[in-house]
């Protein structure tokens, strides 16, 4: 099922073959999806998300609860000893080339609760590629807490379980309000504080092979270093191609900074995640590259454009 879901043509599929650290057999660190948040499929109308902890779940705490513990859901020991073993979920699919192809390639994005408090830790949660072909050997690839690629935060990633912002809650005058947030703290999708997680941009990797061979390609998402705070990874559109070509796509979204419902004199913070999905750079083209309107009813606020 995972296959077909993420396959861009099902008739390449050999077999596949999926595990994961769950005891109960149920498979939740595994989901296929039509829609999750801002996420939505590259190719056709599913996609798939592997989890060290419950895949899909909104928000990514203990039990879904929000507030709710940012150690979210772990299958093994609380606290395993320094070679694990840690929560993972691996997927392993053998594929036919088709005729006349040359290259393999795949889309991924990356989320993690580990970031960014955690980066340059030893609690370097990843996700690793690999892909096995005969005639080209074998395709390695990973992104991890520490690789220093989040380009996204909580606030820009909704509903995707990742939009998390940790909070502590105080007794004071007779309810509960928030405090500034230490240690493990509560989270909330409600902005009071400080990002508690991050994300990738949704990333292309391109892995040469050969016609007519049989390939496998193994994805495998894994806790490092403790079995908390939950990682996942998006993955979609595997496809073959015979050349080269670049494909340049653009992901916006947008936030209402004074929080509530959209009202005359409301700030918008919009995220524009510009990728190139092809396999190939795109080459320096005359005039602008990327233009995006300024949406009408509204204005710049000059001084306020960030690009990195």
């Amino acid at each position: 099922d995972i296959a077909l879901a993420i396959l861009h043509d099902p008739s390449t599929l050999i077999s596949s073959y999926y595990e994961d650290s769950d005891p109960t057999n149920q498979f939740r660190q595994r989901a296929i999806l039509d829609s999750l948040g801002i996420l939505s499929p590259t190719d056709g109308d599913t996609f798939a998300m592997l989890s060290t902890g419950i895949a899909g779940a909104t928000p990514v705490t203990t039990n879904s609860e929000d507030p709710g513990s940012e150690e979210g859901t772990w299958f093994g020991p609380h606290s395993p000893g320094p070679r694990g073993p840690f929560d993972h979920a691996k997927l392993i699919l053998n594929l036919t080339v088709p005729e006349g192809m040359h290259n393999v390639s795949f889309d991924l994005q990356f989320f993690s609760m580990e970031y960014p408090d955690f980066v340059g830790t030893i609690y370097n949660d990843k996700v690793n590629v690999t892909v096995i072909s005969p005639s080209k050997g074998i395709g390695y690839y990973q992104f991890d807490v520490n690789s220093g690629d989040f380009v996204m935060k909580s606030r820009d990633i909704p509903g995707t379980g990742f939009d998390l912002f940790a909070v502590r809650w105080s007794w004071w005058y007779r309810k509960w309000v928030p405090t500034s947030p230490s240690g493990v703290d509560t989270v909330t999708t409600t902005p009071y504080w400080s990002d508690d997680a991050g994300a990738s941009a949704l990333i292309t990797n391109v892995f040469p092979v050969s016609p007519n061979e049989n390939i496998t390609i193994i994805f495998r998402i894994q806790d490092e270093g403790d079995n908390i705070f939950d990682s996942a990874v998006f993955i979609d559109n595997i496809r073959f191609s015979g050349y080269g070509f670049p494909d340049v796509r653009a992901v916006k979204t947008w936030q209402d900074l004074n929080g509530g419902t959209l009202q005359p004199g409301d700030k918008i913070k919009y995220t524009i995640t510009i990728s190139n999905m092809g396999n190939v750079s795109l080459p320096d083209n005359p005039g602008y590259e990327f233009e995006d309107l300024i949406p009408e009813n509204t204005s710049f606020v000059f001084g306020s454009l960030y690009c990195s």
